[in-house]
């Protein structure tokens, strides 16, 4: 393909396919713009082919025309000869019968010729409405073309940017899954501080019941009989007890 070797200057082989592919990826304007040239070159070959098969019909329409208006004229000729041979003198006669017989000759001799020439300026028609037909195929492609490669540009960019969304997407979706496991462990990291808070808690409801156990209550510092009984109980002298009872206290001792 023209095309193809336009591009890489070798033929459609494995190689040039994939510096193709790469190219249209890389540059879709240089792709579009060489597939419009390889179209200008096609249509260029087809013009140039209907220019040579017009020329050729042309000229053989024309040898065609001419050889049968000269079949056409001698034929002519022959009917004039023959009537003047009707009406001609005996005398005459021969002269005249001897001209008729010699065009009559040359038109049949000619007549195969002339045939060739109508049917050489058939066929050459042919070539050229088929010359035309492709001509005006690539022309009408060409009129196409740019529009079409303009498409598949758009597809081609479309895609692209479908493939690139996809990528976003896919990125954020593991941006997100990151989140929510850092989030995970913060749950994980909260739960454990609010155990943590419990076991204090239940630590230090523990120390002050123990404390209110061991402290004395407003009963005890109040009221001085219970005062005293307590201190005989422990052994210790009440407060404010008479001087006999703290001595007695200290010989214990």
């Amino acid at each position: 393909m023209r095309f193809i070797k336009s591009l890489f200057g070798a033929s459609k082989d494995k190689a040039s396919e994939t510096a193709l592919n790469a190219l249209a990826n890389a540059a879709p304007d240089l792709m579009s713009e060489a597939g419009i040239r390889e179209q200008e070159l096609l249509l260029d070959d087809a013009t140039k082919a209907f220019v040579e098969a017009k020329a050729d019909y042309d000229k053989e329409k024309r040898e065609a025309d001419e050889a049968e208006a000269l079949y056409n004229q001698r034929l002519q000729a022959a009917e004039t000869i023959s009537a003047q041979l009707e009406a001609a003198d005996e005398a005459d006669k021969p002269a005249i019968e001897a001209s008729l017989g010699k065009l009559l000759t040359t038109i049949e001799e000619h007549a195969p010729e002339v045939e060739r020439e109508v049917q050489e300026a058939a066929d050459a028609k042919v070539w050229m409405d088929e010359a035309q037909a492709v001509m005006k195929e690539m022309s009408d492609d060409l009129k196409n073309a740019r529009k079409d490669l303009e498409a598949a540009k758009r597809d081609q960019e479309t895609a692209k940017k479908q493939q690139q969304r996809a990528e976003r997407m896919e990125s954020r979706a593991k941006e997100l899954a990151g989140i929510k496991k850092g989030a995970s462990g913060l749950n994980t990291a909260a739960a454990a501080m609010r155990k943590n808070a419990e076991e204090t808690r239940k630590k230090a409801d523990a120390a002050t019941l123990k404390a209110n156990l061991l402290k004395s209550s407003s009963a005890e510092q109040e009221d001085d009989n219970i005062a005293k009984a307590m201190a005989a109980a422990s052994g210790s002298p009440a407060a404010g007890g008479s001087m006999s009872d703290r001595l007695a206290a200290l010989k214990k001792k």
